[in-house]
């Protein structure tokens, strides 16, 4: 009977931040498996059996542009352009500032999804956890009928998701499929 074990191991206890974070992203990364095999009848049956798993946890530094606090009130005065009413014909908004009652009702909910900017005054930056896991295992089975006659048998198996945030588009389209229901 032979066999062997392993497991390769790595975190962020040696790693340097991203340029673009604040601070170093969490990782825990784990690759462990194992083999095992040998006779289980003298010349004659045979067996080989391994199992791999690989678990990956990693934060990666996001950012989006989101609405400002004065563009969530409907006031676009920085813009540096006219703020045009095209349903008005393509008239300018006077001060580039849209009245509260002309604000949209669903538009106001829509907005509300979206989170308050944090690094700048559009800027929205967060370190969100992605998951990697995959695993796979198999078997064989040789069996030496005679000299001149062999058979063998053989099972394998794998699995495997990847657990990815949201990202901002898909924010977009999450929140727009709760609109309208």
């Amino acid at each position: 009977m032979h066999g062997s074990l392993y497991e390769f191991i790595r975190n962020d206890k040696l790693d340097t931040r991203n340029f673009f974070s604040p601070a170093v992203e969490p990782l825990k990364q784990n690759q462990c498996g194992g083999t095992a095999g040998g006779p289980i009848k003298h010349d004659r049956l045979f067996f080989f059996a391994y199992h791999e798993g690989y678990r990956n946890r990693q934060g990666e530094t996001t950012s989006a542009i989101v609405p400002s606090a004065q563009e969530r009130a409907g006031n676009f005065s920085d813009i540096g352009g006219p703020l045009v009413n095209f349903a008005a014909g393509g008239v300018p908004i006077p001060g580039n500032q849209i009245p509260s009652p002309a604000l949209n009702p669903v538009a106001l909910k829509v907005l509300q999804l979206y989170p308050l900017a944090n690094t700048a005054s559009t800027v929205y930056q967060t370190v969100v956890d992605a998951s990697d896991n995959y695993d796979q295992a198999g078997a064989r089975l040789d069996f030496n009928a005679s000299a001149r006659d062999q058979i063998f048998a053989r099972y394998s198996f794998s699995t495997g998701y990847d657990i990815n945030p949201f990202s901002f588009a898909a924010l977009r389209c999450l929140a727009s499929q709760r609109m309208t229901m």
